[in-house]
């Protein structure tokens, strides 16, 4: 099993800066990796995971929970 973390990759949502560190963990398999993102705007910050198909899927869950943070 492979393990790692990215720099942050600043989104913009809102007018606000978005910040996601992604930790990953590769499974075995024909299953796309385990994904877990503390997304973090300002402040505040929230961890989403999941097992994503794609990267498009996981920056939309990235801006989802940006948003989620925002109206808290």
């Amino acid at each position: 099993m492979d393990a790692g973390i990215n720099d942050a990759k600043p989104l913009s949502y809102k007018g606000h800066t978005v910040r996601a560190f992604v930790h990953w963990t590769c499974g075995a398999g024909e299953s796309p990796p385990l994904r877990i993102i503390n997304v973090i705007v300002g402040l505040k910050s929230k961890v989403i995971q999941g097992p994503w198909e794609s990267n498009e899927a996981a920056i939309e869950a990235v801006l989802k929970a940006a948003g989620e943070i925002l109206d808290s």
